[in-house]
């Protein structure tokens, strides 16, 4: 073996790697995910939105389930400026 031969093959180990880390990241949020589409949620600060799209995230090594979507007013009707918010499952208000 070369070390051209080996650095191909522990680049393609390394990008096999990721990209397994990155489908286990998006199964454990789909499988611990509380809320869906459509649903109002508010996270520790009092700030509001309802959910238009939700993704999965990595943050500080721990995998996150990310809901974001138009932030609301306090009379849970959405802001004048439409203003996009997002809010990380671990910040919702229990």
């Amino acid at each position: 073996m070369t070390i051209e031969e080996y650095k191909k093959l522990l680049f393609e180990l390394e990008k096999e790697f990721e990209e397994k880390k990155k489908q286990l990241i998006i199964r454990y949020s789909k499988e611990t995910r509380r809320y869906k589409i459509g649903d109002i949620i508010e996270d520790k600060s009092g700030d509001k939105i309802i959910v238009e799209r939700i993704q999965a995230s990595c943050v500080f090594g721990e995998p996150d389930t990310v809901y974001s979507g138009i932030e609301l007013t306090k009379n849970r009707k959405p802001s004048l400026k439409r203003t996009q918010r997002s809010i990380y499952q671990t910040s919702i208000k229990s």
